[in-house]
Formats: structure tokens, C-alpha cells, sequence
């Protein structure tokens, strides 16, 4: 976010240098950026930025004079020092906070000052860190923390104003802080500070890294500094995605060499699959590509050489049971397959293939025609974050006219819930085997440049690649 120019002034706290207390400041500035491992994080603190102070900070032996100053000057360098950049997590930086080394509770008023431009829910975690308020707020308490908020006013921020005590102010989101009168702020909090009572007695025991902060860094590929500034520099498109195939699931060219074979049973509309070829190119795919039924012979021996099939139904069944039979072995040898339908009744190949395989099918006709965001959970519309095809994005378009998974024997797992709730797209993934069936093939031609379609394309055919061949290949 930008901050108003020459704020850092108003972080003299001239209340409380009035009142005789010596002051220690402390701060916890971030970023939060994305890529196919997960979450990267660059945080700030007094004594410098990166990894190591977090790990510090969770060490047995925390120094103090790396998390506080007694210098405003100091506190004012830092600040002046810092840039806009990524994206945020405003909860997990407030709990880093609330574990810094402060000084004794019966002699020290603790206090922390939270300013964000974003709702608490908008952050690179979506509403998922939202779960952990309860014991978070435990912790601010049990920790004796005066808290004080500037943010835009939402329902997560509404249950964290139950701390005790806390002081919320509520601003307009998405400018900066540009509008918050700092001076005014400040002095509020000098106030309330100075006339606060100590508490005595020891201070409990709480719990350290409620977000498993203490891990972040050490669970995942180390990167060099200019690494993590590359992924925390980022740009998006119009709709709210990441720009850059670093985000995509795998490297471009990555899969050169393998081929994925296409049914391609639905050609109105001008639908002839150039835009999702171009996409999987971009990974090194060839495609082979039938617009009418195949003779048996041809399908088997295209099938041989190919690491996955996509069926794209007409309106009534084009496959006979030979057909069914070989896609079937395809299948069964550890081979991807993708089963695309649309609104009824055009998804009579995918459903006879569906059921075979693993017991579900298409039905309906649901108006789509809506970007989608990330699911909250069970039967909420939106992207299945933690799913592999839904790495790095955070919008999509779920298609026109669509029809809905209904998945009788329970062997699929969601992955994009549409707009009205009901799953769009399903994955199976048991046993060497993945599949997937989907519900909108319109958004392979329909709206293609709306939010997300070539990256989940490119991220569907990745995922699909047998699993071996694709460790091999990726090393993930």
C-alpha cells in the first residue's frame, strides 16, 4: 500500500514521552506473494527483513534489540525504507506481532497498531485465516496487548474488535491509507495508553505461531532474495490473476514431446479449439484432434502414443461400445482423462464414459455466465484453492450455460463449485489414476479471454500427465 508522505513524524508518540514512559518500537512490515510451492512471505523488522528473523524470532534465545528500538529515528528510517509490494496477510502479520520479545507484562503496556487498507478477508489467504481469530484474540489477551486497528470494516474485522479494549477505526479500502489522519490516530493512542492500568501478576502461558509461521520459510524450496522480490513484484490482469506463466502449475515446454489426444464432438459456434491449443503448446503438448467419431483401429493407435485423452460431448452419443472399451483401457493403464460436457443435452459421450469409470454424471442446465473466486467450503461457489489445477488462480469463468457434477458413488473430489453452488468440475485421483469431468465447455471458446480459462487449461493437462512422467519431468 502508499502511505501519505512524511507519516512517519506522527510516530513521535508525544503523549506518552510526556507521561515519562520510555518508549520501545517495534515493527512488523510484509509482503505476500504466490507461486506453485505456496505462500512467499518478506517481512521487515527493526533490527532488517527476510526468513532468518522470523526463525529468530522463534528461537529459544529471541534477542529484543532485533524487534525493538527506543530510537524513533530508527523506527523512522526503517518505514522510510520500505515499498510497496505483493499482496497481504494481515492476520498471520498480527499474530508475528503479538510474539514479539516485549518487555515484563507487570511493568510494560503493550501495544499493537494494525493499519491495512484491505478487509481482513481480501488477503492472499482469502477468508482462511479467518478460522483462527478466536485464538487469536485469546492470545492478545492472555498476552495483555492494547490493540488498536485502522481497516475497512468487515465482518472479521467486527469479531476482532472483541479483544479487550481494542480501539477500531474504519476507513475506506483500496487507497493506500491516504485518507487516515495519522497525527489525529496517534495522538488517540498516546491517550488511551497513558491512563491504561498495568496488571499484575505473571503472565500466561499462549500458544507461538498460531499460522505455523515458526515453518513457513523451512518447508519449502529456499530462494535467493531476488527470487522472492520477483514473486512479491507482481502483476495482474484485469480480472484479479497473477500475469506470468510462474504461477501456471509446471514451466513452459516442460511436457515437449508428449501428445494429448482430442475427441472433439461439439463444433458449432465456431468452436474449433484453437485458443486451448495454443495454451497447451505453450507447455510443449501436441495434439492430435478428431472432429467426427474415429475408426477403431486409428483411436487405438493414436492412444498408444498419447499421455492423455479429452472427450468433448456432442448432444447424443457418437461412441459405441468398442470405443468405450479402449478409452476405458486407456484409462485403467494410469492415463489422464478429461470428460467435458456442457448444459443438457450436450454431454451424452462424457456420461456414458463417467459412469463406467466412476459412477457420476452431468446433469441440468444451469445459467453460469459468472467469474467465480475462491470456495469457502463445502457447496460455496468458487475455485478449490488447494487443488493443483487451481494453482494461481484466483478468478474464473465457469462457462455460459453449464451443467452440474452429480456424484453418486463419491469418488470424485470438487474443484470448481459454480455460482450457484453445485460443483462444475470434478477430479478422481485413486490409484495412478486422474480424470476429470467438467461441466462448461463453453469457456473453451466462449469469453476465453474472461478470468483464468488458459491457465486452468494449461494447469488440467499438467495435472493429467501420468504421475510418474510428470515428476520426472517437473520434480514435484
Amino acid at each position: 500500500m502508499s502511505l501519505p508522505q512524511g507519516w512517519e513524524k506522527y510516530l513521535t508518540f508525544t503523549p506518552l514521552q510526556q507521561a515519562n514512559f520510555q518508549v520501545r518500537f517495534g515493527l512488523v512490515a510484509y509482503a505476500a506473494g504466490r507461486d506453485r510451492n505456496g505462500a512467499v512471505y518478506d517481512h521487515t523488522f527493526i533490527g532488517g527483513s527476510g526468513p532468518e528473523l522470523v526463525k529468530h524470532l522463534y528461537s529459544s534465545q529471541a534477542d529484543p534489540g532485533k524487534y525493538f528500538t527506543r530510537d524513533s529515528g530508527v523506527m523512522t528510517r526503517v518505514l522510510g525504507s520500505l515499498k510497496p509490494q505483493g499482496n497481504e496477510d494481515t492476520l498471520l502479520a498480527l499474530d508475528i506481532a503479538a510474539d514479539l520479545p516485549f518487555g515484563p507484562a507487570e511493568s510494560t503496556r503493550r501495544v499493537i497498531a494494525l493499519f491495512t487498507d484491505e478487509k481482513l478477508e481480501d488477503g492472499i489467504n482469502g477468508e482462511e485465516p479467518i478460522a483462527m481469530l478466536p485464538e487469536l484474540i485469546q492470545k492478545l489477551q492472555q498476552r495483555r496487548i492494547h490493540l488498536f486497528i485502522a481497516a475497512p470494516l468487515s465482518s472479521g474485522l467486527e469479531e476482532l474488535a472483541a479483544v479487550d479494549k481494542a480501539e477500531i477505526e474504519t476507513i475506506d479500502g483500496g487507497d493506500g491509507l491516504k485518507a487516515v489522519d495519522f497525527g489525529k490516530l496517534l495522538a488517540q493512542m498516546g491517550k488511551s495508553i497513558s491512563v491504561a492500568s498495568l496488571q499484575s501478576g505473571t503472565e500466561p502461558a499462549w500458544k507461538k505461531a498460531l499460522f505455523g509461521q515458526n515453518e513457513i520459510y523451512w518447508n519449502r524450496p529456499r530462494m535467493n532474495r531476488a527470487e522472492r522480490e520477483r514473486l512479491l513484484t507482481v502483476t495482474r490482469d484485469k480480472f484479479g490473476n497473477l500475469l506470468g506463466s510462474q504461477f501456471d502449475l509446471v514451466d513452459d515446454s516442460v511436457f515437449a514431446g508428449l501428445t494429448i489426444a482430442v475427441l472433439h464432438l461439439y463444433t458449432s459456434e465456431g468452436f474449433d479449439f484453437q485458443l486451448p491449443s495454443e495454451a497447451l503448446k505453450q507447455k510443449g503438448f501436441t495434439i492430435k484432434r478428431w472432429t467426427t467419431t474415429p475408426p477403431v483401429k486409428e483411436l487405438k493407435d493414436i492412444l498408444k502414443g498419447s499421455c492423455q485423452l479429452w472427450v468433448i460431448s456432442g448432444r447424443s452419443s457418437s461412441l459405441d461400445a468398442t470405443h468405450r472399451k479402449i478409452i476405458c483401457e486407456f484409462w485403467n493403464e494410469g492415463r489422464g482423462l478429461y470428460l467435458w460436457g456442457d448444459n443438457d443435452p450436450y454431454y451424452a459421450d462424457v456420461n456414458d464414459l463417467a459412469s463406467a469409470l466412476f459412477g457420476a454424471t452431468l446433469t441440468g442446465n444451469i445459467m453460469g455466465d459468472q467469474v467465480v473466486k475462491h470456495s469457502t467450503g463445502n457447496g460455496k461457489p468458487g475455485i478449490v484453492r488447494s487443488h493443483p489445477v487451481c494453482t494461481g488462480l484466483d478468478f474464473l469463468y465457469e462457462g455460459i450455460s453449464i451443467s452440474s457434477v452429480e456424484d453418486v458413488k463419491k469418488e470424485l473430489e470438487p474443484v470448481v463449485y459454480g455460482s450457484s453452488g453445485k460443483i462444475v468440475v470434478a477430479a478422481y485421483n485413486k490409484d495412478k489414476r486422474r480424470a476429470l469431468l467438467d461441466g462448461g465447455f463453453t469457456r473453451l471458446y466462449y469469453k476465453w479471454d474472461t478470468a483464468g480459462t488458459a491457465r486452468y487449461v494449461k494447469n488440467a493437462a499438467a495435472w493429467l500427465v501420468p504421475k510418474d512422467e510428470f515428476s520426472k519431468r517437473t520434480g514435484q
